[in-house]
């Protein structure tokens, strides 16, 4: 099998014994794992409404669903962020605001009506929120999220 592909010119019994640098080594298991790549992978194509509001410290004031919704087809998932949620001091301070679930709501009820979905992020830091949903019936586990505060106190 070694031999029948054009990116690996090494003979097996070179790499058996050593004789063979590590980057053909390399090679040899890149080669590998792309001959098993159909086994362990599932393609599949997703549309994905990615948008960003600055909401400027306001409370929601107008419902989003023309904005979310706007396309005749649901999408697969929403990336939505808003930058300065909160302008308050108590927000830097103790990273709490009643903005966010706010603006999280306001989005939910806003998604487009025809599909359902799930949550499956938030993350906020300071005056900044990023919530992710996915239509049900996709697959997502396992989501991990961070953040690195930067600036005065680790937060501005």
């Amino acid at each position: 099998m070694l031999d029948e592909s054009p990116d690996v010119s090494l003979p097996r019994e070179s790499i058996a014994s050593g004789a063979a640098l590590i980057a053909a080594r390399e090679t040899v298991i890149r080669y590998q794992m792309s001959m098993l790549e159909n086994d362990y992978t599932f393609k599949q194509s997703l549309s994905v409404f990615v948008g960003t509001w600055n909401v400027n410290g306001q409370p929601p004031s107008v419902g989003l669903a023309d904005w979310l919704a706007c396309d005749i087809e649901p999408p697969d998932i929403y990336a939505i962020g808003f930058q300065e949620l909160d302008l308050s001091k108590e927000a830097f301070l103790f990273n709490d605001t009643p903005r966010e679930e706010e603006w999280r709501s306001e989005v939910e009820k806003g998604l487009h009506n025809g599909a359902k979905y799930d949550q499956v992020a938030l993350v906020r830091l300071v005056g900044m929120m990023l919530i992710i949903f996915v239509q049900k019936g996709h697959q997502v586990k396992r989501v991990a999220i961070d953040t690195v505060g930067t600036g005065i106190m680790g937060k501005m």
